[in-house]
Parts: C-alpha cells; structure tokens; sequence
C-alpha cells in the first residue's frame, strides 16, 4: 500500500499493557467509548496502529489494524459496557 494512504493511530500504554500486545498475549485493545474516543475513531479509518512504551520511553510497536468497532456488553480489560475495540493485525515494526 503507497505510505501516503496509510492512516496512522498513536496509542501510548503502560508497561503492562505494552507487554502483553509484544508477547502476543493481548490482540485487541480497548477504549472506553466516551467523547474523546468517539470523536477520534468514530468514522475514521485507521490502517495501522503505533503503540508507545509511556510517555518516556522511545520504544514503539508498529502492527496493521483488522478492525476498529465500538462494541457494547463484550469482555474487555476496561470492564466497561461500551467500549471501541481495535483488534490488531500482523506486527510490522
């Protein structure tokens, strides 16, 4: 795909978090559906998704997105009803 219709999502997690998605124990990542996620997912299309290791930390992971959907009453880490699921696709960096 030419770089110039690539949409890029930066996410910045914690540690834990940021471990579990490069272990591959983790594939999806949630956020809670509230205002600021609404209007920054919703309608949008994202074709890969840039995680940060905290605000510090130089440490990135660059992985492709499968699917960006709000989705209510599904097990999730937040333990919210609605929440926007990001499921992760094949890691590329």
């Amino acid at each position: 795909m030419d770089k110039a219709y690539n949409r890029v999502l930066f996410l910045i997690l914690t540690e834990y978090w940021f471990d579990k998605i490069k272990s591959g124990e983790k594939t999806h990542e949630y956020r809670e559906a509230r205002d600021y996620w609404n209007i920054r997912l919703a309608g949008k299309r994202f074709t890969h998704v840039c995680f940060r290791r905290g605000y510090k930390s130089k440490e990135k992971m660059i992985f492709t997105v499968k699917a960006i959907e709000r989705k209510q009453n599904i097990p999730n880490d937040l333990n919210l009803p609605d929440v926007w699921d990001i499921e992760l696709g094949k890691r590329i960096a």
